[in-house]
């Protein structure tokens, strides 16, 4: 919803980073960020089939990488798979990785659980997924 990617823009500011790949003039990936203090954090992306077949997704984490360099970052966290697994997902991340099948724990804390709860949505009692609004969406039942 808007409102999810208005929240982004206000609690983030400038350190919310995106970066976009084009194929003659057309958007054909985007990946966004998060910029901390040291590490630069990909949040999502999304890719269509033509910058698939082109590897527009590898093409922007290697600019997310040198834009880090640039601003004096020191690591770049691709995060894990879905919920932690080690999937495809999982698989792709750890093609960039210097260390592979480097340790990661992952916090699922909510400090304030009323921002936490505005935020989410209806998602916010779903099934386990933790941010909420990874929870896949339910087809509405008739």
């Amino acid at each position: 919803p808007a409102e999810y990617w208005d929240a982004l823009a206000t609690g983030f500011g400038d350190r919310l980073v995106r970066f976009d790949a084009r194929l003659d003039g057309a958007l054909v990936a985007s990946e966004l960020c998060l910029a901390g203090p040291r590490w630069l954090h990909y949040h999502m992306g999304v890719t269509s089939e033509t910058g698939r077949s082109v590897g527009a997704a590898n093409a922007l984490v290697y600019e997310a990488a040198c834009w880090g360099r640039e601003v004096a970052l020191e690591q770049l966290n691709l995060g894990s798979g879905l919920g932690g697994r080690e999937d495809s997902l999982w698989a792709f991340k750890q093609r960039f990785s210097p260390d592979p099948g480097r340790q990661f724990w992952i916090g699922k804390v909510v400090h304030d659980e009323g921002a936490y709860a505005r935020l989410a949505g209806e998602a916010a009692g779903g099934d386990g997924f933790f941010p909420a609004y990874r929870e896949p969406q339910r087809a509405a039942s008739a």
